[in-house]
């Protein structure tokens, strides 16, 4: 026969249960708000709900395991859902707000890792790409210069090719 749990005791699971409550709306905030931010497949989105729910339980049976032995009776489900409609009806906008300013820092954070390790090979593109590509330009703009000038004289590179090929069949 199992000894009854003393009231205080009772009374701290409870208070605990409320806490895991506020957690999981805090957690759960966080996940809707970057879910809103990242475009994607529905079958995407829903993959991220169960893996999100799976966590969820696992972390809620880990901190039940610690506060309580994973006892779960009546008064834990009820200190959740307590818990989570405190959260809701107090925290929700805040949290939301707060977890928003997090993910656009985040963003920028990324974006400028990305710009600082893609300016060394930015910085030589401009570096030689450009001057590079002026001076392609310019051979480009000669070349055609000189064979214009030669068809005008009659001579063309073709048969150019061929004479120095059938000079070079002589020659064997």
């Amino acid at each position: 026969m199992k000894s009854v749990v003393p009231v205080l005791e009772q009374f701290q699971s409870f208070f605990f249960t409320v806490l895991i409550g506020l957690l999981l709306g805090f957690i759960v905030d966080g996940y809707r708000t970057l879910a809103n931010r990242v475009p994607g497949k529905s079958a995407l989105r829903m993959a991220g709900d169960i893996l999100l729910w799976v966590f969820l339980a696992g972390l809620v049976f880990f901190l039940l395991l610690l506060n309580n032995w994973g006892e779960v009776r009546a008064y834990v489900l009820i200190g959740m859902a307590v818990g989570l409609m405190i959260y809701r009806r107090k925290c929700s906008s805040y949290v939301v707000r707060f977890w928003q300013t997090v993910f656009v820092a985040a963003g920028k954070l990324w974006r400028l890792a990305v710009a600082l390790l893609l300016f060394p090979f930015r910085f030589m593109q401009k570096i030689l790409f450009v001057p590079l590509g002026i001076v392609s330009m310019g051979l480009d703009w000669l070349w055609r210069l000189w064979r214009g000038i030669l068809r005008r004289l009659g001579l063309s590179p073709r048969r150019w090719r061929e004479k120095i090929k059938k000079l070079l069949r002589r020659r064997k």
